[in-house]
């Protein structure tokens, strides 16, 4: 089990180039979601590039998708009630 990353609901990472991305972790900017210097900033949130992330976020597919299926971010924001969810995630993965 794959628990939503929240950056695409809280961050907004922008390139010097203006180029809006998937995250902090794309630094190759490999997953360009739109430009600020394009599209106007409530545009560029709303656009159907963000919103096909967010929606995949939830779905198994996003193990597909070049910097999100590889993202450890899971790891890095622990939240007390999801303990046993990692434990067991852990503990799935050690097996392999």
């Amino acid at each position: 089990m794959r628990v939503a990353c929240r950056a695409p609901y809280t961050d907004l990472v922008i390139a010097w180039n203006g180029d809006a991305l998937t995250c902090c972790g794309d630094l190759d900017a490999q997953d360009v979601l739109g430009n600020l210097y394009r599209e106007e900033l409530y545009a560029l949130w709303n656009n159907p590039n963000f919103r096909r992330l967010r929606r995949t976020m939830h779905t198994p597919d996003i193990l597909r998708h070049p910097l999100c299926g590889t993202c450890e971010r899971l790891w890095a924001n622990a939240h007390p009630l999801d303990y046993q969810l990692r434990l067991e995630i852990l503990r799935y993965r050690l097996r392999f």
